[in-house]
């Protein structure tokens, strides 16, 4: 029978103690959350009342059109490409434009 030395009982003790601190951690942890269903856009309000404008370049537009759309008074969101010099920027190759997204509220 082999018995357990000191050392490796120390570090049997530490391993267990760091793993219950991260589950802890993990399990406490909050996350952004999204609600189930995005607002569709007002289009036909947006003739009827004047909304303001206003344009984010966020490096990416992916995800960001949808959090934008969930704020509360934002009725449309719309993105695209803004700032830069080349005449009709796509999404291979949009030169020197930022993604953005334009949100009327």
């Amino acid at each position: 029978m082999r018995r357990i030395s000191e050392r490796t009982t120390n570090s049997h003790y530490t391993l267990s103690i760091f793993i219950i601190l991260i589950a802890f951690i993990f399990d406490n942890a909050q996350s952004i959350r999204f609600p189930d269903r995005v607002a569709q856009p007002a289009r036909d309000q947006s003739d009827q009342h004047h909304f303001q404008t206003a344009i984010f370049a966020l490096g990416s537009f992916w995800r960001s059109e949808a959090v934008f759309g969930c704020l509360p008074g934002v009725v449309r969101t719309t993105v695209g490409y803004s700032g830069g010099s080349k005449p009709n920027p796509e999404y291979r190759s949009f030169g020197d434009h930022a993604e953005s997204v334009q949100e009327d509220y």
